[in-house]
């Protein structure tokens, strides 16, 4: 990680410098502020808590017992601990001790694992006992936090000397990479504090917040939410992954004191991605008005937006991918921009300090040197996002200057999407329609017909005759097949990680109520739903063969289509089933079996899981989804037997209380043309939310790559 990545950070941020952090590690500023509130409480988890000599005594008292077992500056160091105050123990303890910590996520599986730590090499690994069966078989040495604390007690508490220096490594992070195997990168410990450094001004945080962190460690953006608090006085309180995945119980999470001490200390920071913000607004989350949201990780929409700023202290946009140390990019979403030239972008990549940044909307990413086609490549990435103006730079006495340019005219047989155009301006452009001309054109409409002069003569024909428009481009370029999966609110994470070139489109019933109108009526029968999807899918892919996916439900209707499709002679390439329970592959749980599930869960899991009827019926009051009513009409379909091949991706930390399922949870008697059976981790509810995701897309690569 070149060293140039930590000082680009501050030095374009709003032209602020922090000189004294460039000599400090991480567990530095945590130790600074040690000292200036030794006996204020600094992490909680459920009903414990730290304070922050405490935390600072126990991670001392590890790095003691690291060092005596190799660790120095550089050393790789594997964690592989569940959510808990230990793991906040466990990182500042390989830190302390010179060491760069390797996340391991138990969710992840087995061969994923297997792989990051043969590729790390990592000699030794911090873990809990009842997670070391999990650990694929390694030559490291084990230390286990709980077992082990005896002997790690009996190290000192007191402060080591610096044995790391800010050149050397934090942290190394596996992605999931461009083909797809995992990819590790490594990120220095001046990166990270001048990260850190910048995120204590904008978007700021001070010794009275509580920010309630929610993301595993294996991804990134989890530095922010457990190293910040601590290196300003404030208090970190740590959801454990059930919570983070279930809207109710984080609900109450966001709200509840974090002490019997102090009633007041709630939730006043919180960082997620669009997706979990999604999921809390459709359970009916009314808001917090003293939150500050931070949003990441995938495209925040501005409805989305809209909706968040109106329940919110701030929002703030984050954006940055791994190599450039988190998050490279922050907008405050709360400030209307005046104009094109006015939005701020931070270009972190390439800038020496003290370069001036130029302002632009939308944070994009630059390839090689900067100079005026690298920016003005930059502009034309970003030009479709705002409808007034165009921007250009030229070169003056060497240096660039950005110039405004008024809109250029459109030519009627100009292609709306080789133009830049995507889903969200086709949406708008649907509405401007409708708006002057008085007639609804679908969606879809935009594929077939997306010049001036198409839309045109299909206005003069009254439209399409189908109100039902199911289409929604989730990434629609690329040179490859297009995936099709079935409803629309699952996949634009797993689209970032397919990448360019994979076209991703969704079907869903009765668009329309996405704009605003009632939701039509579904079919009375299975087949005529997928009778349907297969009309409105030909309309972006005439003939086969067709790459199919669905979670849940979605799954049986996938299955359904792939059905007609062999019959009607088309190939159907791809059939992937994303947790596809059925009856046949389910059978009741003895009373032993479920006492057992239960004692693995816990109780907390057990009075989570009671309360899933009520989320189910509040999602249903507060967001009309097809999908939900498709779960009862057509419960009463018949599976028959398939001729074709099938992918199913199985979800390996699925606990039930209800049924007990088979390995391949039935689809062996009804897939007649091969089956493949795929783990992954999480469990129903976030199959396709970070991280799970990525091990979903690297999943899925892999089998589009055999086909």
């Amino acid at each position: 990680m070149p060293q140039a990545a930590g000082r680009l950070s501050l030095s374009t941020h709003k032209g602020m410098e922090f000189p004294a952090a460039f000599n400090k590690c991480i567990h530095q500023l945590f130790e600074a502020q040690v000292s200036k509130t030794p006996d204020d409480i600094a992490i909680v988890f459920e009903n414990q808590q730290l304070t922050y000599q405490q935390l600072n005594n126990k991670a001392n008292q590890l790095a003691h017992h690291l060092k005596t077992l190799g660790v120095q500056p550089d050393t790789l160091v594997g964690i592989y601990v569940e959510r808990s105050l230990e793991m906040v123990v466990g990182l500042l303890g390989i830190l302390k001790a010179g060491g760069a910590y390797v996340p391991l996520d138990p969710a992840y599986p087995q061969e994923r694992i297997a792989l990051m730590l043969e590729d790390s090499q990592a000699p030794v690994i911090v873990t809990q006992s009842h997670l070391q069966a999990g650990l694929p078989e390694t030559s490291a040495q084990v230390v286990c936090l709980d077992r082990d604390w005896q002997i790690i007690n009996q190290e000192s508490p007191s402060n080591l000397a610096v044995s790391s220096q800010p050149e050397n490594l934090a942290y190394t992070i596996y992605t999931s990479g461009s083909t797809g195997k995992p990819k590790g990168v490594q990120i220095i410990q001046q990166a990270v504090v001048n990260f850190l450094t910048s995120m204590q001004h904008q978007p700021g945080i001070t010794a009275k917040d509580v920010l309630l962190a929610v993301t595993t460690i294996s991804f990134d953006i989890a530095v922010l939410e457990l190293f910040l608090p601590i290196t300003v006085g404030a208090k970190v309180v740590i959801v454990s992954r059930q919570t983070a995945a279930d809207p109710i119980e984080l609900m109450q999470a966001m709200a509840t004191p974090t002490s019997a001490t102090n009633a007041q200390s709630q939730a006043t920071i919180m960082q997620a991605t669009p997706a979990t913000w999604r999921m809390l607004l459709t359970a009916g989350w009314e808001g917090k008005p003293d939150l500050k949201i931070l949003c990441g990780g995938e495209a925040i929409p501005r409805s989305l937006a809209n909706q968040l700023l109106a329940r919110t202290a701030a929002l703030w946009n984050m954006y940055g991918p791994t190599e450039t140390t988190i998050w490279s990019t922050v907008k405050n979403h709360n400030f209307a921009p005046l104009s094109f030239a006015q939005e701020p972008l931070w270009l972190l990549e390439q800038l020496e300090p003290h370069t001036s940044v130029y302002n632009l909307p939308y944070a994009v990413r630059l390839q090689g040197e900067l100079n005026i086609p690298v920016l003005q490549q930059a502009l034309d990435a970003i030009a479709v996002h705002h409808e007034a103006v165009r921007t250009n730079f030229i070169a003056e006495n060497g240096v660039p200057r950005q110039v405004i340019n008024p809109p250029q005219p459109v030519g009627v047989t100009e292609n709306f999407f080789e133009l830049g155009g995507h889903s969200l301006l086709a949406v708008r452009l649907m509405a401007q329609i409708e708006k002057v001309c008085q007639q609804k054109l679908p969606l879809a409409a935009m594929f077939p017909t997306p010049t001036i002069e198409q839309l045109a003569t299909t206005l003069r024909q009254k439209g399409q005759s189908s109100p039902w428009y199911s289409i929604v481009p989730v990434q629609p370029k690329g040179s490859r097949s297009p995936l099709f999966g079935i409803h629309s609110t699952r996949y634009h994470a797993l689209a970032n990680y397919l990448g360019t070139e994979q076209p991703i489109y969704a079907l869903r019933y009765g668009l329309a109520v996405e704009n605003g109108e009632n939701m039509p009526t579904l079919p009375e029968k299975m087949e005529d739903l997928a009778a349907h999807y297969i009309q409105e899918m030909r309309i972006i892919q005439p003939q086969g063969p067709y790459y199919l996916m669905g979670l849940c439900i979605e799954s049986i209707i996938a299955f359904e289509m792939a059905q007609q499709l062999t019959a009607q002679g088309e190939k159907v390439a791809m059939l992937a089933l994303f947790d596809p329970t059925i009856e046949e592959g389910a059978k009741p749980l003895s009373w032993q079996n479920k006492l057992l599930n239960i004692l693995k869960i816990g109780t907390g899991e057990v009075i989570q899981r009671a309360k899933k009827s009520l989320v189910k019926k509040m999602i249903a009051r507060n967001n009309k989804q097809a999908v939900n009513k498709a779960q009862v009409k057509y419960k009463d379909y018949v599976l028959k037997p398939y001729q074709g091949k099938a992918f199913i991706f199985k979800p390996v930390d699925r606990i039930s209380l209800t049924y007990d399922y088979e390995p391949d949870l039935g689809w062996g008697k009804l897939i007649n043309g091969g089956l493949e059976i795929h783990e992954i981790p999480g469990v129903h509810t976030d199959i396709f939310q970070e991280p799970n995701v990525q091990v979903v897309a690297e999943k899925l690569k892999e089998c589009l790559g055999k086909i």
